[in-house]
């Protein structure tokens, strides 16, 4: 079953919103776009930033992701995932 999603997570040390698609254990990343966090203005959407990035810290370089820290949860809208 293919679950899609999105995060936000830090990408080379900047605040973004990482799209993919998870199937089964294996996360595939589909996209990101670089965000402000002043875009941002909630309290919600200020909660999701500062425990997304705890979470999901990534390297984007030749074309591929790649873990600082791998999490053990993926925090998604929906709930938790574990990966």
């Amino acid at each position: 079953m293919d679950i899609s999603g999105w995060n936000f997570a830090k990408v080379n040390g900047k605040l973004a919103e990482v799209f993919f698609k998870r199937r089964g254990r294996v996360v595939v990343f589909q996209a990101f776009c670089y965000v402000k966090k002043s875009e941002y203005q909630t309290k919600r959407e200020q909660n999701w930033i500062k425990v997304d990035t705890e979470n999901v810290s990534l390297k984007w370089r030749d074309w591929k992701f790649v873990w600082l820290n791998k999490p053990v949860w993926a925090i998604v809208r929906t709930g938790k995932i574990k990966i």
